[in-house]
């Protein structure tokens, strides 16, 4: 994988600020399916320690958290989760840090 976390890549260029949380993180969402809602995949990560914002864009999601550490541990327990477990086929969730806007 390479890269300096354990998911295959640094700090460097990744969003950590803006929309006024000094500091944050946030993480891109892929593997949606196409009728995901912004409710649906607040309800998946609201539960994680340090979780501040969802937003949906027409390609996936953003979730906003606090800090690096908590996205990250985010990241590792949600590896291999399958939104739409009733969907045969659905792909499971690709969580990446997402870069700077």
């Amino acid at each position: 994988m390479g890269g300096g976390t354990p998911y295959g890549r640094g700090m460097q260029g990744m969003h950590t600020g803006g929309g006024g949380s000094c500091g944050s993180i946030t993480l891109s969402v892929g593997g949606l399916p196409a009728d995901a809602t912004r409710r649906e995949l607040a309800h998946v990560f609201r539960q994680f320690a340090g979780y501040l914002s969802t937003e949906m864009s027409p390609s996936g999601g953003f979730v906003k958290f606090s800090s690096m550490a908590l996205a990250a541990s985010a990241m590792g327990k949600l590896r291999d989760y399958r939104f739409d477990e009733e969907q045969p086929g659905s792909p499971t969730l690709r969580l990446t840090f997402s870069q700077a806007r």
